[in-house]
């Protein structure tokens, strides 16, 4: 009997066993099934959210559009009068902005402001696009120009670089111009106008005049405080001294003006080559100045390796040093801690802040995506593009949820259907526990009678 005993718990053991297990899989099926019915009935109102947040989106890009057409309008009218609006035709392309540049001529006729339009209008426009980029980056606000006015007539220059006062006013944009327009009457006042002079090919070079009406700098005041140039092209050894507003450079036709933004280019994006350096020397140097005594220093040897060096020199003239690092770089491309100290460099792999004489033209000949990207127009609504992606990725999660949560549910129901069909043995054992018990007191109870026989016949 007691071989029965043992198998009979056992099965009453693993009948427990299988009843907890049952208990289990049948919470975490009504679970499964309550988190799967979630996801499903977010699922089905997804067409409805993305609807939503897309026209929240292209609502957003659309003002700040039509921020950016008054912008460019009224500049295009300050320099241009009589000239047609500009126009900006925003398209969302897969919940990306695309963006064209156009000329309004009537309604609903339209001129591509690139291709079908004069340089005057397209570097006045270019203009005001850079500032705009600039901006909205959250870069250095410094504009560097070469010869932006040569399609501007005599008689417009100031009112083309009064649109530069204002921005210095409004916005705080320093601005650097290069122009031939040597009257400098043209540029009226509260303008800083040097004036360059000499030939390159001479002995003694070109040479700068600085505005006698010199800008006091305090600390507090940010901007590009002066540029010395040595040994650069036709520059032996001249400093032109800047003010936080306009600034411009005026000398005849092919002296040399436009080194100075060879010279910043160098600096700050890595344009750098043999035939900067002025002929017959082995090196040229660069110094950029900033606030509170700093100063930015670049400059190429012939044969050196490292052929280019950067420096941040401090105030009393080293090599600054914070924090464990030195600020002094040879490389051939500008080092990171340039553009990361000073905000001056690429915006979206396009140069925004300097523009070369020969290729004044920004962001008109570049794509739609292009242009909004680099306009910042989808960052306005940053926070909507968050809410967008955050849906598709919950989406995407309550997909796999319903994927994975009904395979799972398939598994568990098979496991219970076996597990329930073994609910029937339970009064089965209680029956074979009930049978078992009686025997076992039978038992004990012919063992006692056999005792006794015993000891009857003992007695005997």
């Amino acid at each position: 009997m007691s071989d029965l005993r043992r198998k009979l718990e056992d099965a009453q053991r693993l009948l427990a066993k299988s009843e907890g297990e049952l208990l289990v899989l049948r919470a975490r099926k009504e679970k499964l099934l309550t988190t799967v019915g979630l996801a499903k009935g977010r699922l089905e109102k997804k067409p409805k959210i993305n609807i939503f947040l897309e026209e929240l989106q292209n609502e957003a890009h659309i003002r700040r559009v039509g921020d950016f057409e008054r912008l460019l309008t009224a500049l295009v009218h300050e320099v241009l009068p009589g000239e047609s609006p500009v126009g900006l035709e925003l398209d969302i392309n897969r919940g990306q902005p695309s963006l064209d540049i156009v000329s309004r001529l009537g309604p609903n006729i339209n001129e591509d402001l690139f291709e079908d339009q004069g340089g005057a209008l397209t570097n006045v426009v270019s203009t005001g696009l850079r500032m705009i980029a600039i901006v909205r980056s959250q870069m250095r606000r410094l504009l560097i120009l070469d010869e932006a006015d040569c399609w501007t007539a005599n008689e417009r220059i100031p009112a083309f670089y009064s649109v530069f006062k204002d921005a210095a006013q409004k916005i705080g944009m320093q601005c650097i111009a290069i122009s031939h327009h040597i009257d400098v009457g043209n540029f009226g006042e509260e303008i800083s106008v040097a004036t360059m002079s000499g030939h390159p090919k001479s002995e003694s070079g070109v040479y700068v005049e600085n505005d006698p009406k010199r800008h006091q700098w305090t600390d507090d005041e940010d901007g590009v405080r002066w540029i010395r140039l040595k040994n650069f092209q036709g520059i032996i050894d001249e400093t032109i001294h800047l003010t936080p507003g306009v600034n411009v450079l005026v000398g005849r036709n092919n002296i040399g003006k436009s080194s100075i933004l060879r010279a910043l280019r160098a600096v700050f994006l890595g344009e750098c080559r043999d035939t900067l350096i002025r002929h017959g020397r082995k090196a040229c140097s660069v110094e950029v100045g900033f606030s509170h005594g700093f100063t930015l220093h670049w400059d190429r040897k012939i044969k050196r390796n490292p052929v280019n060096i950067w420096k941040l020199l401090g105030p009393d003239g080293a090599v600054f040093e914070n924090d464990g690092i030195r600020y002094e770089t040879g490389s051939r491309k500008v080092p990171d801690w340039v553009p990361e100290l000073f905000k001056i460099g690429p915006i979206e792999g396009l140069d925004a802040h300097m523009s070369k004489q020969k290729t004044p033209v920004f962001l008109l000949d570049k794509s739609g995506p292009t242009r909004a990207s680099v306009l910042s127009i989808g960052q306005e609504s940053g926070h909507i593009r968050t809410m967008i992606d955050k849906h598709k990725q919950r989406c995407a999660n309550d997909a796999a949820t319903v994927k994975d949560g009904e395979k799972e549910v398939a598994h568990l129901n098979d496991r219970i259907a076996t597990l329930e069909s073994l609910e029937a043995l339970r009064q089965r054992l209680t029956d074979a526990e009930e049978k078992l018990s009686n025997i076992e007191a039978n038992e004990r109870r012919l063992n006692a009678l056999s005792q006794m026989s015993e000891h009857l016949r003992s007695a005997r």
